[in-house]
């Protein structure tokens, strides 16, 4: 339209999509020569610039024949594959996204410059005429660490599928069959899980091990010279107008079951 109109205002392309569809529906126009999306091999990501991230909720059972549903944090380094994944029993907020992210960092030994996401309410407030609104929290962690993140168009996991496939191995492989002791002790277990297994054995699609490639893409990465604050520790720190100190509940103590 710019080319064969050059005077015409800015009109935000998001606009122009919404009076495309609703011209199409009013008149039944059906989009002509539409085909299914063409997938091909990508180059290979440069070390250290992409890592892609996500969060996913599972059930776990108890040793009291309860169920308790966990939520998890999980990071993979786009290039070597190597992976982070940190649980919670409440759902993430900005605060315990943010700390999920630094505890990904020290795991790493560094930081991409890149990070992929999901456009998901914990880390932006609403798009706006097609600008994404971080929350205050997540914006003020990401100018803080300068890394750029960048995000999928919504409800397109294909576009994200690396960290889609990590979601669904922690299911299938860590979780799968375990039973919930504690926070602390389920941690424990992902990061022994990890070294030996998610990161330890032989990646189907690359057929190198992500431990030894990361050895690799460690050397590329960005310092990170910060150190995890949990949220209570966080907010802690921040002084409210009226002179007193907030804090937020602690997202890591308890558990809610749920009763067969």
């Amino acid at each position: 339209m710019k080319e064969q109109y050059p005077d015409l205002p800015v009109v935000f392309g998001k606009t122009v999509y919404n009076f495309v569809e609703t011209v199409r529906r009013k008149y039944n126009l059906n989009k002509e020569g539409l085909s299914k999306r063409v997938y091909e091999k990508m180059p290979d990501t440069p070390y250290g610039e992409y890592a892609q991230m996500d969060f996913g909720e599972s059930r776990m059972p108890t040793y009291r024949d309860d169920f308790v549903k966990v939520y998890f944090f999980v990071m993979v380094m786009s290039r070597s594959k190597q992976k982070f994944v940190y649980f919670s029993c409440t759902p993430f907020t900005s605060a315990l996204a943010v700390y999920a992210h630094e505890l990904a960092f020290a795991y790493f030994g560094g930081k991409p410059r890149r990070i992929i996401y999901d456009q998901d309410k914990v880390l932006l407030v609403r798009e706006n005429l097609g600008d994404l609104i971080l929350t205050r929290t997540f914006r003020a962690f990401v100018n803080e660490q300068h890394f750029q993140p960048v995000f999928c168009r919504p409800a397109d996991p294909e576009s994200k599928g690396k960290v889609e496939n990590v979601v669904k191995y922690v299911k299938r492989n860590f979780l799968a069959g375990r039973t919930f002791n504690s926070l602390e002790v389920l941690n424990t277990e992902v990061l022994q899980w990890l070294e030996k297994t998610g990161n330890g054995k032989i990646h189907g699609t690359t057929r190198l091990v992500p431990a030894e490639e990361f050895e690799i893409e460690r050397k590329y990465l960005l310092p990170y010279y910060g150190e995890p604050v949990p949220p209570q520790r966080r907010a802690e720190r921040v002084s409210c107008p009226q002179g007193q100190y907030g804090t937020v509940p602690d997202q890591l103590l308890q558990c809610t079951l749920q009763h067969l």
